[in-house]
């Protein structure tokens, strides 16, 4: 059979002493109230003299729970400000870099312009030499468009549109330069004749003149030598 469970007694619970006492004033047949009234008496005594410091103790309490709400309202306070403040500059923030951006992009538009504008500027140059006829001048402002300026416009439609246009424009250039080349052989054959007639009209009266100046000169030796003549035989008839 299981052996029963031993009762811790009084003492082992640490209250021997009073057990003991009280089981010896209930045994003499003692009045209880005597030891009840001298127990509240004890913590009547020890609640009056840890009271003040009980007080002392919740006052300082309050104070720092006064001190806490304080504190929590003033960060409040300051994150409140610190808020306002932080989304201000944020604002402003965002507000410069959309100007950055805005002066970027300002920027980059103004130099594309200018490319443009060159470009176009050549186009308008090239389109005067070629209703001027100056077909040369025209190829070269072309020459100078395909090597400094196409591939660095940068408008696609412009640079498409330049690009198509610049050998319409050579072809045109090569086909009325060949037609006046033929013009002008036409017109050099039909004319050669005229040309050889006149060149020969130049030359016989080139002759003529060289023919002229010759009978002149052979006169005018001839009269210089008569008269030198004349003078020596005067001389000569003097002398006599």
């Amino acid at each position: 059979m299981d052996e029963k469970p031993k009762r811790r007694t009084a003492v082992e619970n640490g209250d021997g002493g009073e057990v003991l006492v009280l089981a010896t004033l209930i045994g003499n047949g003692d009045d209880l109230k005597i030891v009840v009234r001298k127990k509240d008496a004890e913590i009547e005594g020890l609640c009056k003299s840890h009271y003040e410091e009980f007080i002392l103790a919740v006052d300082e309490l309050r104070g720092v729970l006064v001190d806490a709400e304080e504190l929590k309202s003033e960060l409040a306070s300051d994150n409140f400000r610190l808020q306002e403040v932080g989304s201000a500059l944020l604002i402003k923030l965002e507000e410069l870099l959309e100007s950055y951006s805005i002066k970027k992009n300002v920027t980059e538009a103004i130099k594309m312009s200018k490319i443009c504008l060159q470009a176009l500027e050549l186009c308008a140059k090239c389109n005067n030499h070629m209703s001027e006829g100056q077909f040369f001048p025209a190829l070269k402002t072309m020459d100078l468009i395909e090597k400094n300026y196409l591939l660095n416009i940068p408008v696609k439609t412009l640079r498409m549109t330049i690009e198509k246009t610049i050998p319409v424009i050579k072809s045109h250039i090569q086909k009325k330069v060949t037609s006046q080349f033929n013009e002008w052989l036409v017109h050099v054959r039909s004319s050669a004749k005229n040309i050889g007639q006149t060149a020969i009209g130049h030359a016989a009266s080139a002759r003529q003149r060289d023919e002229e100046m010759l009978q002149h000169q052979r006169k005018s030796e001839e009269q210089n030598d008569r008269v030198k003549n004349k003078i020596v035989n005067n001389q000569n008839r003097n002398g006599t």
